[in-house]
């Protein structure tokens, strides 16, 4: 991808992320809150949106070549990373907001994470869930995070460097119910453009099952817990061969 490439990529991203927060705002709610009174705190689902095409750069497509599903960071119970959660995931995700943060809590792997919303405050970091720093623009949080390792599987197709940031921007609309939500994961030794992302999240029940589900390792089926049956087919014992 070249620099021109990039920055429209880039340009178009930041105008409609701009353009989300002005259409959030036009009820004159205070930051953080919609004209509903109601902010990002509840339980959210995924309801529509789109996702542009990964397209690989050519050191993108060598980092997996010769892997198999085995080389999944989730076979061994070590989750999905934040990019991966938020790209893929289906389940429901649940949201706590404060004045200084943003809690988010997810079913998958009962990950959870706390972002502050100062913009210069940032998480300690992990492997899995990077570093983050938040910050809000008018009725709009605003996630950056970085920080991951080089070699970071997202499946056995998808392998980022340590060049990785993801930015996520979540605006609440003036109903309070639906939250409008544009991810952006750049890397440029992976992706030949940015990946994209832009969704509507809904708002559920409070009395909606909510179920943080954790994973165990059993090292003599070499798969998740509860769900043993989905890499069986897959799966070579070392002693058999």
């Amino acid at each position: 991808m070249n620099c021109t490439d990039f920055r429209s990529a880039l340009l178009a991203t930041a105008c409609l992320g701009m353009a989300s927060s002005a259409l959030a705002q036009m009820g004159g709610a205070p930051a953080g809150m919609s004209p509903s009174g109601k902010n990002l705190t509840g339980l959210w689902e995924r309801s529509r949106g789109y996702s542009a095409g990964v397209h690989l750069t050519e050191a993108g497509e060598a980092r997996t070549e010769g892997l198999t599903v085995m080389d999944d960071p989730e076979v061994f119970c070590e989750g999905y990373n934040v990019p991966r959660t938020s790209f893929s995931s289906n389940t429901a995700v649940r949201m706590a907001e404060f004045p200084d943060r943003l809690e988010i809590y997810y079913e998958h792997n009962a990950a959870e994470r706390v972002i502050y919303l100062d913009g210069e405050t940032r998480t300690e970091a992990t492997r899995m869930l990077g570093t983050s720093s938040g910050r809000r623009e008018g009725n709009t949080i605003v996630i950056e995070t970085d920080g991951f390792p080089d070699g970071l599987a997202h499946g056995a197709t998808l392998v980022t460097s340590d060049e990785l940031k993801f930015l996520e921007r979540y605006t609440l609309r003036p109903d309070g119910d639906t939250i409008e939500v544009l991810l952006m994961a750049v890397d440029p030794q992976t992706y030949e453009w940015p990946r994209i992302s832009h969704a509507f999240w809904t708002r559920l029940p409070e009395d909606t099952f909510f179920y943080p589900s954790e994973c165990e390792y059993d090292p003599e089926v070499h798969v998740p817990y509860y769900d043993p049956a989905v890499l069986e087919s897959s799966y070579i014992d070392p002693a058999e061969d």
